[in-house]
């Protein structure tokens, strides 16, 4: 599943933070209505000015021919407005040290370099009240850490690798199932090390692999996380039961014939409960509304709401110390 928004936004510029104490996972789960009402919070949340902020900036860009717009859509998934390194100081940006070009063809010449949004500084403000990935407050980057190890923990049946990526600013992160035994031990912010064979002895350990843009704040990145994990423990997936009484976190039902804006309700939910409790504000309202509102009411009427507390259940077990 790709987190994507139904329309553009701008990248953000990192809300000042400080380290918190971490959050104790004992404190009572969110109520069925309690996840309701944030439902109908969503559908008061007022349409964000940032989509003609963004239009008006992207219109500074030059237009791209069609087969350009392919490549870049291949190279860099998510991006949205693109730019030389000529072009971008013209209009006050600087393209970072580290970013990776993306290739296309010049005219009257082979190829040229260009550069997303994402990899340029300043950051563009990113206010969740006005951005659906903003995300603010304070926020303990080692919540995010816990979270990512507990994942990996080599003694579960269920194997969720994590990594980041070099996505454009308008993707946030996508999951995707593995048909393959494998692993991938990258903690957030480190360069990918690959990936590699898991031996095994009896059951098969089922695998998924989440990736994450990494461009984005730990916040950010807790914010999208949670929400690739509602797609799974809500079943968007398929399903995953194991006889195994202990592990609560391993069955949830194969729920792939759900609708497309049913999931990321569901999904997005997980994730606003998830940083309501860490204290964080998130644009998950903006989010939610999108879909609630392309969705009509029987697909609203579909999201379960009981799946969506269990999911975070397993989240807050399995990002706890150990």
């Amino acid at each position: 599943m790709n987190r994507l928004p139904l329309f553009r936004s701008l990248r953000a510029r990192p809300m000042p933070r400080q380290p918190e104490p971490p959050v104790e996972v004992s404190q009572p789960e969110p109520s069925p209505d309690h996840v309701r009402a944030l439902m109908g919070q969503s559908l008061s949340t007022p349409t964000p000015d940032a989509i003609m902020n963004f239009v008006a900036f992207a219109s500074r860009m030059k237009r791209l021919a069609p087969f350009n717009l392919y490549m870049v859509y291949t190279q860099r998934p998510g991006a949205s407005a693109v730019a030389t390194k000529e072009e971008w100081e013209a209009v006050g940006q600087s393209v970072l040290p580290d970013a990776i070009p993306i290739l296309i063809l010049k005219i009257f010449g082979p190829i040229t370099r260009v550069y997303e949004l994402a990899d340029t500084v300043p950051p563009q403000e990113r206010d969740p009240r006005t951005d659906m990935f903003g995300v603010a407050g304070q926020f303990d980057p080692k919540r995010l850490d816990r979270l990512v190890s507990g994942l990996r923990d080599p003694k579960r049946k269920l194997h969720v690798g994590v990594r980041d990526e070099d996505f454009g600013g308008r993707l946030a992160g996508k999951i995707t199932a593995s048909d393959l035994f494998t692993k991938m031990d990258d903690a957030p912010g480190k360069p990918a090390r690959g990936l590699s064979k898991i031996e095994h002895v009896g059951t098969p350990k089922l695998a998924w692999r989440i990736k994450l843009n990494r461009r984005m704040t730990p916040a950010e990145k807790y914010s999208t996380l949670v929400h690739e994990l509602g797609h799974l423990f809500c079943g968007h997936l398929g399903g995953f039961e194991v006889t195994n009484s202990k592990a609560a976190e391993y069955s949830w039902p194969d729920r792939r014939a759900l609708g497309h804006h049913s999931k990321e309700i569901e999904a997005e939910l997980v994730a606003w409960l998830a940083c309501e409790r860490a204290g964080l504000v998130s644009g998950s309202p903006l989010y939610i509304r999108q879909h609630m509102l392309a969705a009509g009411e029987a697909p609203v009427a579909a999201v379960d709401v009981d799946l969506v507390i269990r999911a975070l259940a397993r989240i807050e077990r399995l990002g706890s110390s150990r």
